[in-house]
């Protein structure tokens, strides 16, 4: 996990205009879109992790990054409809785990 989100952090450095002088803020936080199967009411699997380990590495939501997070609540429709919301924000990174099948 430590490797993805280092990669991660490595494109979201490209993709984004922050400076690296000083404590400057970048006019546009960089958007990190985040799709889950799962439950809103239970997230499971890797989105709090995936916000943890970033934060780790100094990424603070709302200081230095942006969120939007959806959840498929488990519905292959809804998944695909959150998916495509997502995609219409343009984020500079999309982040999701499969659905497991039943």
């Amino acid at each position: 996990m430590r490797t993805v989100v280092e990669v991660l952090i490595a494109v979201l450095c490209m993709a984004s205009a922050v400076t690296v002088a000083g404590a400057q803020t970048p006019a546009r936080l960089p958007l990190i879109a985040i799709l889950s199967p799962g439950s809103g009411s239970t997230p499971a699997g890797g989105v709090v992790p995936f916000k943890q380990a970033l934060g780790d590495l100094g990424w603070v939501e709302g200081r230095t990054v942006r969120f939007e997070t959806r959840y498929g609540d488990w519905q292959p429709d809804r998944t695909l409809a959150m998916a495509r919301e997502l995609v219409a924000l343009k984020p500079d990174v999309l982040y999701t785990q499969e659905m497991e099948a039943t």
